[in-house]
């Protein structure tokens, strides 16, 4: 039975791909494992350079979602690892989306730069990052140097003002509640038994084999067809091994995490990847892009071959990416 995706006990049984050979394609970013998750609340947002991670709404997705890259490598070097971001491979199934801020602790704090609301509709136009909902606690440390610094300010109080002690009337401003709160990161294990592989992938890579299309028989109503007219009818046979740039992987990771995002909106992904450090970049793994202009896209080849995509042609590769994926 064809599946949407499969573990890897079953991937090596039905398809022949060895969980070493998986290991060199994870490590080479021809293949991208994703994991399944219940559904959890997540906060969404983008990293930017020199601002990190600005965070749009929190959500709640359950479904399939997928690492970065160096977080794979570690989990298919390891054998597991503690994943702090995903990446949603539907996230138009992003549920109860919430634009207000939800935590007492005021930004810029340690998990995000700054609060910038977004719609879903434009959630889905731009890449976007998933952070588990971080637990958010009373700072003890915080806390307690606040009470130090209301005792000593008492006392020195006390001794300025004696007369006014003993009416009652000493006060002391402590610290504003927000303050005193803290947010700390949650994060999800992944062991590599929890590993799946899309379907999709294991055609593209050419484990799958797709069967050709019947052709029902037709009556012969004036005369024989020639078996050379006949086989012109027949579909022609995909090759699923078909050389592609790293351009074009780079378009299929973009089109495999956001199915329905236009050309228009694909060239905004690339500007945006450009713009982050090459660490934070979440499907321009290869660090192939060096710049992304109005007009045109300046990109290097693993092999330091430099090429230039213009805008003009930019449309028809979104397409025939979109249509070697759906093949």
């Amino acid at each position: 039975m064809e599946k949407e995706y499969y573990r890897l006990d079953e991937v090596e049984r039905r398809f022949g791909l060895r969980f070493e050979d998986l290991k060199y394609l994870v490590q080479e970013s021809k293949i991208t494992p994703v994991f399944y998750l219940q559904n959890q609340q997540y906060i969404v947002g983008s990293w930017f350079k020199g601002k990190g991670f600005v965070a749009h709404a929190s959500v709640f997705y359950k479904g399939l979602v997928y690492l970065n890259h160096d977080t794979q490598l570690t989990l298919i070097n390891e054998g597991r690892v503690r994943a702090l971001e995903f990446g949603l491979v539907k996230p138009q199934n992003m549920q109860h989306i919430n634009t207000a801020y939800p935590f007492r602790t005021p930004t810029p704090n340690t998990f995000m730069n700054s609060w910038e609301p977004l719609q879903k509709q434009a959630l889905l136009e731009k890449p976007i990052g998933a952070r588990l909902f971080p637990k958010e606690s009373i700072n003890l440390l915080e806390l307690v140097g606040s009470l130090i610094e209301g005792v000593a300010e008492v006392s020195q109080k006390a001794k300025e003002y004696s007369a006014l002690e003993k009416n009652g009337s000493i006060t002391f401003e402590p610290k504003s509640d927000s303050e005193k709160f803290e947010i700390k990161d949650q994060n999800q294990l992944l062991k590599t038994a929890d590993i799946l592989i899309l379907h999709q992938d294991l055609v593209r890579l050419g484990f799958v084999k797709k069967e050709p299309k019947t052709i029902s028989s037709a009556p012969i109503l004036i005369e024989a067809k020639s078996a050379e007219n006949e086989a012109q009818k027949l579909p022609a046979p995909t090759n699923p091994k078909k050389r592609s740039n790293q351009l074009t992987e780079l378009l299929e990771r973009i089109l495999i995490a956001n199915p329905k995002i236009s050309a228009k909106a694909a060239w905004r992904v690339l500007e945006d990847e450009v713009s982050k450090d090459i660490d934070e970049r979440l499907y321009d793994v290869d660090a192939i892009l060096k710049d992304v202009s109005n007009t045109e896209i300046a990109w290097q080849s693993r092999y330091g071959n430099s090429s230039i995509t213009k805008l003009s042609t930019f449309d028809g590769a979104v397409s025939r990416v979109r249509k070697r994926l759906s093949a």
